[in-house]
């Protein structure tokens, strides 16, 4: 199977960012109003929860949730205290297609990495 092919949104339900489990949940409204603006995702801290838009294509809804788990990974880690919030999200807006790009074209790695934790935390629980 060549993982690269694979696309990886709406496969992932739930994801842990330090001690926190975000919900990842999938819309298929066409518009998601925050503010008087259209989005097409968001992240809710307080109830750990990461919306996408559905409707759209699917590269595009693979960067909105990378998008957003980069936001998750700053507030767990504190990031607006050194850094402003708007400062943040021109970070992540910039950040975002290049982990995108990453995690594609390294997706072998990633798997093998996934694979030697699992083997590890099974030795582990034995």
């Amino acid at each position: 199977m060549d993982w690269r092919k694979i696309r990886f949104v709406n496969m992932i339900n739930k994801v842990k960012i330090g001690a926190r489990i975000y919900t990842i949940t999938y819309i298929d409204n066409d518009h998601i109003l925050k503010n008087n603006k259209n989005i097409y995702s968001y992240i809710d801290y307080d109830n750990c929860n990461i919306v996408i838009r559905n409707n759209v294509n699917d590269i595009f809804q693979e960067e909105n949730l990378i998008h957003e788990l980069l936001h998750a990974i700053c507030e767990v880690a504190n990031i607006d205290i050194i850094i402003k919030h708007t400062e943040t999200e021109k970070i992540i807006s910039l950040l975002t297609p290049f982990f995108h790009k990453f995690i594609i074209d390294n997706i072998d790695l990633l798997k093998l990495i996934s694979d030697k934790t699992t083997r590890e935390n099974e030795e582990n629980d034995n």
